[in-house]
């Protein structure tokens, strides 16, 4: 399936299947090795406290996947309710304040103050915000601006921007970076399901999620939204 953008449709597509059974089976992996580990060395303690430590992390890991994967292949559609996003978005930068600031990363906020409500579900509006500025945020690292910025269009639909003064997004990976498990960090650093889930969530909200990218200057990601 794809939808009007021709994006194709990730939920139920077999490949996304087998990725998805990697991206588990990785974690997995540890655990097993762990526990053999264990088996062969059951009085040593040092590797008693490693295994442990690699254990509980891919636990951790693993929980991740599939809860990310379970909101973007059924998620939640009770609280859908008219939204304040300049609030919703207020509360999403207040979360992750404190990470910016350890950043060196100013945030600018350009909110219009009568912004028209929009129809929805809270919580996932503010997971969709979290996982863009933390997706912004990674991406300039030490320092830089982000301005978050609302607005509401002539044909009555609620913008949402997300701006960034960081190196900006390759392009080869623009076609991609909505892909289900697409990530450019390390392993083990990045799953590759946040901006994929926002897609999902703003998709389900009857909107659209775009990026526009300038490589070595900046990248926009742009939220469109129907006015209730």
């Amino acid at each position: 399936m794809a939808d009007a953008q021709g994006r194709t449709t990730h939920i139920a597509i077999f490949g996304c299947d087998i990725t998805a059974a990697h991206e588990v089976r990785n974690p997995l992996s540890i655990i097993c090795s762990c526990n053999q580990l264990l088996q062969e060395h059951p009085d040593n303690q040092q590797v008693r406290g490693q295994c442990i430590e690699k254990i509980s992390a891919a636990c951790q890991r693993a929980s991740l996947i599939i809860d990310n994967l379970l909101t973007f292949a059924a998620p939640a559609e009770e609280q859908i309710e008219q939204v304040n996003l300049n609030t919703v978005l207020d509360n999403a930068m207040v979360l992750l304040g404190h990470r910016m600031d350890r950043q060196g990363i100013t945030l600018k906020k350009d909110l219009q103050a009568d912004l028209p409500a929009v129809m929805g579900n809270p919580p996932l509006l503010q997971q969709v915000f979290i996982n863009l500025m933390l997706n912004v945020t990674d991406a300039m690292g030490e320092g830089g601006r982000l301005t978050v910025s609302t607005r509401v269009t002539d044909q009555g639909e609620v913008t949402i921007k997300f701006s960034d003064t960081g190196p900006g997004i390759s392009p080869e990976h623009l076609p991609e970076i909505f892909d289900l498990f697409f990530t450019t960090k390390p392993v083990g650093e990045g799953v590759g399901l946040g901006l994929s889930i926002s897609y999902s969530i703003i998709q389900q909200h009857n909107g659209t999620i775009d990026v526009e990218s300038q490589p070595g200057q900046r990248a926009t990601f742009t939220v469109r939204l129907p006015a209730a």
